[in-house]
């Protein structure tokens, strides 16, 4: 009973250590994402928005 006992909380430990390893994956995997699509908003959205000034600079004059 004890070595199973024993066996159980080094099966628990090595659980735990996994899903902290995958938890940290995810999180990093999900920083990046996220930052992957700041960044293409943002290289999309920028160029546009000056274009649209540009545009409307000419108007206005």
């Amino acid at each position: 009973a004890e070595a199973a006992a024993r066996r159980d909380s080094v099966r628990a430990v090595r659980l735990d250590s996994a899903a902290h390893h995958l938890y940290a994956a995810a999180q990093a995997a999900e920083d990046s994402a996220t930052f992957y699509h700041h960044q293409s908003h943002a290289q999309t959205s920028n160029p546009d928005t000056a274009a649209l000034r540009r545009f409307f600079a000419d108007y206005a004059r």
